[in-house]
C-alpha cells in the first residue's frame, strides 16, 4: 500500500497566524484552493483509490478539489485533526506561538509529553495517528493508493515515529509547503517507510512513475 501524505492549502488561519485546530473553521483561501487544483493535478498519474481527510474544513475542502478529480468522496477521519494547542485555540498569540516553538523543541530533543498549554502531547497525537494507520492496513488492499489530506504540525512531529527512514531533524528541517505531500509505503514488514518527503528523495530510489 501506497500512502501519500498532503498537506492542506492556504487557508485563511494561515493569513493571519491563528491557531485553528480544534475549531478549525477558517476556509482555504484562493490560493489555497488553486494549490489544492495543482495537488490534484499532481496525482492524474497515479490516482488514489481512497482519500481520507481531517474535519479541518481547509482540509476537507483540499480533499474534495482533489477528489472532484477521481469521482472520489473524501471519508473524513478525527484522528487526522492537526494536534491541540489548548488555550491559545483561535488567537493568534505571539505568546502561544512561542509556547508552540518551545514545545517543538522538546519534542524534537525526545521529550514526547511536553505540550503547548493544556493541549496534546506528543504521545497522544501518534498513538491516535498510528492507531489509525494500522486499521487502514487491515482494511485496504496492499494495491490501494491512499491519498491522506491533513496538517504540516501533526506531519513534522508524528510522521518520524511512524515512518521508518526519516528523523525529527530532517522532519523538521524540511518544512512542508501547502499542498506539499509525503510519499510512503508498507515495506512488507509491518512498517511503513518513507521515499520522499516533500522533494527530498530520502535516498530511495523511486519507481516508476514517481
Amino acid at each position: 500500500m501506497r500512502l501519500y501524505f498532503a498537506r492542506h492549502g492556504e487557508s485563511l488561519a494561515n493569513t493571519t497566524r491563528t491557531f485553528s485546530n480544534r475549531d478549525a473553521w477558517h476556509p482555504l483561501t484562493e490560493r489555497g484552493q488553486q494549490q489544492a487544483a495543482e495537488l490534484a493535478t499532481t496525482m492524474a498519474t497515479k490516482a488514489p483509490s481512497h482519500i481520507f481527510c481531517s474535519p479541518a474544513v481547509r482540509a476537507q475542502q483540499t480533499a474534495a478539489i482533489v477528489g472532484s478529480l477521481f469521482g472520489i468522496e473524501p471519508s473524513m477521519v478525527e484522528a487526522l485533526r492537526e494536534f491541540d494547542v489548548g488555550q491559545w485555540e483561535g488567537t493568534d498569540s505571539a505568546e502561544g506561538w512561542a509556547e508552540w516553538e518551545r514545545v517543538v523543541a522538546q519534542w524534537r530533543a525526545g521529550t514526547m509529553e511536553a505540550r503547548v498549554s493544556d493541549g496534546e502531547s506528543l504521545t497522544e497525537i501518534v498513538t491516535r495517528i498510528r492507531a489509525w494507520l494500522e486499521t487502514l492496513r487491515a482494511q485496504r488492499s496492499p494495491d490501494d493508493r491512499v491519498l491522506i489530506v491533513a496538517h504540516g504540525g501533526i506531519y513534522h512531529a508524528a510522521l518520524p515515529h511512524i515512518l521508518a527512514g526519516i528523523d525529527h531533524a530532517c522532519s523538521w528541517d524540511n518544512r512542508l509547503g501547502h499542498c506539499d505531500t509525503v510519499l510512503a509505503e508498507d515495506d512488507g514488514s509491518g512498517a511503513w517507510r518513507v521515499l520522499r518527503w516533500g522533494d527530498k528523495n530520502m535516498n530511495c530510489r523511486q519507481r516508476a512513475g514517481e
